[in-house]
């Protein structure tokens, strides 16, 4: 009997009453001894999947208590999202906490949670924050990616306007925080704020640390981040449906949390990795979460595990994750296309309200030319197409230089070897991807 197994039969228990895994799992026959088998067993779970059985996949609790609202709205009206891409439902009896996520293709995905696994997700992301400074609490840090940081409540942190950056510069020198979490985006644009303006803010040791999650932080950016707020980044790997995957301890490693989650790899079948040191498919299963069982759940991102004797005593296994093909630049730019283009469609869908998209992939085929290939109900869409150029410009300049051709209609996902589904494929050099 092992402690994952005593998790999964726990977890199982809990979620018996849910249509969706009712027909999968046999309860009256769940043991201990048979657990792991069960759970090997079961489907991996994406987004689609889930969408697919949106009429069984959540609790029993949560249908009976919103019975009287409208779920279409509350998993696909962006227009009623709060600043944070998140939205609270009044049921009958309690309220329910709805985050969304945009993930490999910038797409919204909503997750259900209840207040008791908030709690759990932000407990353990302070106590892995704690390991660097015990004096770090969520009041004595800035939190860009939390609605309730007062300083951002009428800024659009997104925007990128001077007068705004000076606001909270201003702030910075004022409250003097211990900790900061944000994208390495939005480091990177206080960087050339404070830079630009020859701007001394932050001395050795003000920061405790940097937290950075949502996109790599590639190392030209960690130089200039690190030259600006003199202190070391912390990297904290996850996603809105878990928060945390694993996070980065003072020796550099990036543990995976195995308190709330069990974390797995599969290969390109779909089939677990027992063994240690090979690539495969990252899946969770969010051991608190009953509400919207993920279970097996893949996302996307692609790594190899290691058993690793870490110096600072944590011993959960450690993630490498896998760099970015070749194919995945965007080429005669210093960018990568699926960070990229993952920004623009999550503006896109979050910001210009464009929700009739049901795929889209963007292919740079030539030097300067790129074939959007997207399926949506309202074909050549101009203002769509507007957007599309206008964002994808505002990040990278060099945009002026490329052609681009829209194609309107239904294809399949490239994918890379992995078998991820990608937003964005160079071909040019390789010209393997056929409609």
């Amino acid at each position: 009997m092992s402690e994952v197994d005593e998790k999964l039969l726990k977890l199982f228990y809990k979620i018996k009453d849910n249509k969706f895994y009712n027909k999968l799992i046999d309860f009256k026959k769940l043991n201990i001894s048979n657990v792991e088998e069960i759970y090997r067993n079961l489907p991996v779970m994406e987004k689609n999947r889930v969408f697919e059985n949106m009429d069984t996949y959540f609790s029993n609790e949560f249908y009976e208590d919103c019975k009287n609202s409208d779920l279409n709205d509350v998993f696909f009206n962006t227009k009623t999202l709060s600043k944070n891409h998140d939205k609270i439902v009044q049921g009958l009896k309690r309220k329910w906490i709805i985050e969304f996520t945009t993930g490999s293709t910038g797409k919204p995905f909503p997750t259900i949670k209840t207040q008791s696994d908030k709690i759990i997700e932000s407990a353990y992301l302070l106590k892995q924050r704690k390991k660097y400074d015990d004096k770090i609490t969520l009041n004595n840090g800035f939190k860009f990616l939390h609605s309730t940081q007062s300083e951002i409540k009428d800024i659009n942190i997104w925007k990128f306007y001077d007068h705004d950056i000076e606001s909270v510069v201003n702030g910075w020198i004022e409250k003097k925080p211990k900790w900061i979490l944000a994208t390495p985006q939005i480091y990177v644009r206080y960087a050339d704020y404070i830079l630009n303006n020859d701007l001394h803010i932050f001395n050795e040791n003000d920061l405790s640390f940097i937290e950075y999650t949502s996109q790599k932080m590639y190392k030209e950016e960690k130089e200039k981040i690190q030259k600006t707020y003199k202190c070391r980044t912390v990297n904290s790997f996850g996603t809105r449906e878990c928060w945390n995957i694993a996070y980065e301890c003072k020796c550099g490693n990036m543990h995976i949390n195995n308190e709330y989650l069990l974390v797995d790899l599969v290969d390109s079948n779909n089939q677990i990795i027992d063994d240690y040191n090979k690539e495969g498919n990252i899946i969770i299963t969010h051991l608190s979460n009953t509400t919207m069982p993920l279970i097996k759940y893949k996302y996307g991102d692609i790594a190899k595990r290691i058993k690793f004797n870490c110096k600072c005593g944590n011993k959960s296994d450690v993630f490498i994750f896998c760099n970015q093909r070749e194919n995945a630049k965007l080429i005669n730019t210093p960018y990568y296309g699926t960070d990229i283009f993952r920004r623009v469609m999550r503006g896109i869908y979050f910001h210009d309200f464009i929700t009739d998209i049901n795929n889209i992939s963007i292919i740079q085929d030539a030097d300067y030319h790129l074939s959007v290939y997207v399926d949506k109900e309202n074909k050549n869409d101009l203002f769509f197409e507007k957007r599309f150029i206008e964002r994808t410009g505002s990040i990278v300049p060099e945009i002026n230089k490329f052609q681009i051709t829209y194609i309107y209609g239904k294809f399949i996902m490239p994918e890379t070897i992995n078998c991820k589904e990608v937003i964005f494929k160079n071909t040019f050099k390789n010209n393997s991807f056929v409609y």
